[in-house]
């Protein structure tokens, strides 16, 4: 699809998004500096450098971990692209079965995909954790509100069952959604504020063309490309 759009003569498409946007969210929300780190440096990657048996130290500095992760990325890209599947859907509480639903490819068996979130969520603990603690909120209060103030009620937080006479929570509907929220409408809510900013500037010269998912696309003179993109990172 992206083929189908092309710059007017003379200019050029300049796309600029926002790295790991949601992931790194995801790891503001849980507060865990680590994640946060990893999902800049790329977390996919380091939860495929423990599918493969070979984990690197959290101790090294960020230069030798990117350089690592790119290195993975570039010799074992099926298994960084297993782990991405895998991390994705289990940040937002993505079954084992759904996984393997999904992307059978990945996962032949429902035990594939049980083996990799069991290990991602060892690796990465504080997203579990945030899970279960972000549920039982949304559930006692029946909405979360993220930092820019949006609220999204929910009504079926929990489903409730009688096991051996006793009642045992499990998630609900609503449990998936309330996981999806914080992090998607925060990074929703970053690029509008950053569209309201970039107004005034591309209204002359620079166009915006669209906005896809987290990235920015704009049309502009060529001899204008280090400014424009200089101006849109900033």
């Amino acid at each position: 699809v992206r083929d189908l759009f092309t710059a007017e003569p003379g200019c050029l498409l300049l796309e600029c998004d926002y790295s790991a946007i949601e992931a790194v969210l995801v790891g503001y929300f849980a507060q865990s500096r680590e994640y946060v780190r990893l999902a800049k440096l790329g977390v996919h990657a380091y939860l495929g450098s423990h599918m493969l048996g070979r984990p690197v130290e959290l101790g090294w500095s960020d230069a030798d971990l990117r350089a690592a992760f790119q290195a993975l990325k570039r010799d074992h890209l099926l298994t960084n692209e297993t782990a991405k599947r895998g991390i994705h859907g289990s940040n937002y509480g993505m079954t084992p079965f759904r996984m393997h639903q999904l992307y059978p490819q990945d996962f032949p068996h429902v035990a594939d995909a049980q083996r990799l979130q069991s290990l991602y969520f060892e690796v990465c603990g504080a997203v579990r954790r945030w899970q279960v603690q972000t549920v039982a909120l949304a559930d006692r209060q029946a909405y979360l509100r993220n930092p820019f103030g949006y609220l999204h009620r929910f009504w079926h937080v929990y489903d409730w069952r009688k096991v051996n006479g006793e009642w045992v929570a499990q998630w609900g509907e609503d449990a998936k959604r309330a996981l999806a929220f914080l992090a998607q409408s925060t990074a929703a809510a970053i690029i509008f504020e950053a569209l309201l900013a970039l107004a005034p500037h591309l209204l002359v010269g620079p166009a915006l063309r669209l906005q896809v998912h987290d990235s920015l696309l704009v049309t502009c003179a060529e001899a204008q490309v280090a400014e424009v993109a200089a101006e849109m990172v900033a």
